[in-house]
């Protein structure tokens, strides 16, 4: 695996002063190791973690998105971190779980979230699972468009190709998550 891939994810880090923490990532920011700050905004990662760590991506946690669509005080927060973090692809939205919350981030400047409106967590396991899932409906898709001599209107097509493209969906979104 190659260091630009590699991320190593701070979180806990009152118990130590941040700018001992960034001395000891700089070696490995040498190597080409991005940093990640994890509950940015609320208990242990606070803002002087923030401005000593100077991490690539950021991750806002939960309790600052949900409900963001209704708190103006939340939507300005999101956009002075956005701006801070000089990119919207450094920043994270955790716990998203509405479209209106969703369509607020993007206002902000977010282009990344994560959260029940995408998908609930899943392990390697059901990753594996979902994947054999969706062969064995694109497998079955196959056969009853033969069986329907081709025609891709029938309304059984129809539906089981969108069961498939749900499923493919799914398992595109839980790709992007990092």
């Amino acid at each position: 695996m190659s260091a630009s891939r590699t991320r190593f994810r701070t979180h806990r880090i009152h118990f130590i002063d941040p700018s001992s923490i960034a001395k000891i990532l700089e070696p490995l920011r040498g190597l080409g190791v991005r940093i990640a700050l994890d509950d940015v905004g609320v208990g242990s990662t606070n803002l002087l973690a923030l401005v000593e760590l100077e991490p690539d991506f950021i991750k806002v946690d939960r309790s600052l998105i949900q409900g963001i669509s209704t708190s103006g005080a939340k939507q300005r927060l999101l956009k002075h971190l956005t701006q801070f973090m000089q990119s919207e692809n450094a920043v994270i939205a955790e716990g998203v779980e509405y479209r209106e919350d969703l369509l607020a981030i993007r206002e902000s400047g977010v282009s990344l979230s994560q959260g029940y409106y995408w998908a609930p967590p899943v392990t390697m396991d059901n990753d594996m699972l979902l994947t054999a899932e969706i062969e064995t409906k694109r497998e079955a898709l196959i056969k009853l468009v033969d069986k329907k001599d081709g025609v891709l209107t029938d309304d059984d097509v129809v539906t089981k190709s969108q069961e498939l493209d749900l499923l493919i969906t799914q398992h595109c979104r839980l790709q992007q998550r990092w």
